[in-house]
């Protein structure tokens, strides 16, 4: 079975388009209908997956959040899509099935527009192809340490560059500038510890995914901020690397101001660490209105304080998982001056006459760790919730209080309750 993450959407589109004989990704117009409005395509997108999945196309995996093909389909789709065989306008391989040399004949290049390369046997490329034609370029999961400049010289046509899970990739060469109408780059997954300062001339860079990377990345000053088409910025660590911050504190609200600063962002998804950075959030409007998903780890009782007065301002936040650092000093006397409300309350207004609130937060998971909350009250708020979680959170005595507990479509959506 061939398998990719459901979020790669990129992929899923060309895989329904593969069965119409048709390929194009999201950057060459396939969802042209929705303009520049992101989640509108996200939506299509989860439709198209769903529909999919419905007539057989794709399964569900085992892991959260994953989809497989079965490995007759995908030959049968690459099959239509290079009009029945008869070119080679994509160059699928997996590198558990096929040789290097196989996989990166330069003589096959120069017609090929698709390349997806895959797979710990791909450790090195070879010779210097001509990428003239090409516009989706794909390479996941490699043993690749870099990418030879002769690639990006000549594929200046690129609007797709997915590099993400080469963990042995360190860095980009400064050639990556060159590809001047590249609209989607996804390092997520790598060992680049640094963004070259040639990105910059990307002017038609919409959509750039930084998961999962290097801890300390470093951001040349005024980079993010340079990328003016930027509508899509995607930078959350792994779960083990929340104990420590994702970027020094001045860097942190550094690249927060760079994200506001453009003009067509439509889609954040960040970790924040800083007292600094909720501040700057708190100031920011379009920051609030972006924000998809966040993780906000090892803050003191304060800042959580600040982003929960912001929740009905933050319309697209579908993620959030806090973790508080509070002592049980701080919690016990937490309740000395507040015994019957929460910090949490405090910001959001929730009382019996919970109608004459008109606003619902658009929650799909929470995740709270330690955090001195009394009740968690506000949640009949958020309908869409399909995912909470709650650890080491000893001063919580209710989650919905009996008050609450009949207020319309409560927990309608809800999937998974884990508590510890």
């Amino acid at each position: 079975m061939s398998s990719f993450p459901q979020n790669s959407m990129m992929l899923a589109f060309g895989l329904w388009c593969l069965e119409k004989h048709v390929i194009k990704d999201v950057y060459e117009g396939l969802l042209a209908e929705f303009g520049d409005d992101v989640y509108e395509a996200r939506n299509q997108g989860e439709e198209i997956i769903a529909s999919l999945k419905l007539t057989c196309l794709l399964e569900d995996r085992e892991r959260e959040n994953r989809i497989k093909m079965h490995d007759v389909i995908r030959d049968m789709a690459l099959w239509l899509a290079c009009d029945h065989g008869s070119n080679t306008r994509f160059l699928v391989k997996d590198g558990a099935s096929s040789s290097s040399a196989e996989a990166y004949n330069p003589a096959k290049w120069k017609e090929v527009e698709i390349v997806s390369l895959w797979g710990p046997s791909i450790q090195t490329f070879s010779g210097k192809p001509d990428c003239s034609n090409l516009s989706t370029m794909i390479v996941r999961n490699t043993e690749l340490t870099n990418f030879p400049n002769e690639i990006f010289l000549t594929a200046n046509t690129l609007g797709v560059l997915d590099l993400s899970g080469n963990k042995r990739l360190k860095e980009l060469p400064a050639s990556i500038g060159e590809l001047v109408n590249l609209q989607h780059l996804d390092i997520s997954g790598t060992d680049i510890q640094e963004l070259p300062r040639e990105l910059q001339k990307l002017k038609k860079l919409r959509c750039l995914l930084l998961n999962y990377i290097c801890n300390r990345i470093v951001f040349p000053r005024s980079l993010i901020s340079s990328l003016l088409s930027l509508q899509v910025f995607s930078k959350l660590p792994w779960e083990d690397q929340c104990i420590l911050p994702d970027l020094r504190e001045p860097e942190e609200t550094v690249l927060l101001q760079e994200l506001e600063c453009l003009e067509f962002l439509q889609d954040i998804s960040i970790a924040l660490f800083c007292f600094s950075s909720m501040q700057v959030l708190q100031k920011s409007p379009k920051l609030q209105r972006f924000i998809r998903l966040r993780v906000i780890s090892h803050f003191n009782s304060m800042p959580h304080v600040i982003l929960f007065s912001l929740l009905r301002k933050m319309q697209h936040l579908e993620v959030l998982s806090i973790s508080i650092s509070s002592s049980p000093s701080l919690v016990s006397d937490m309740k000395k001056e507040s015994p019957s409300h929460d910090s949490m309350s405090e910001c959001i207004p929730m009382s019996s006459k919970l109608t004459e609130h008109n606003y619902t937060v658009n929650l799909r998971e929470l995740s709270l760790e330690g955090c001195g909350m009394f009740n968690l009250n506000w949640l009949t708020c958020a309908p869409s919730l399909q995912l909470l979680r709650l650890y080491n959170c000893p001063s919580l005595e209710e989650v919905i209080g009996e008050e609450f507990g009949h207020a319309v479509n409560v927990f309608s959506s809800l999937e998974i309750v884990d508590l510890d």
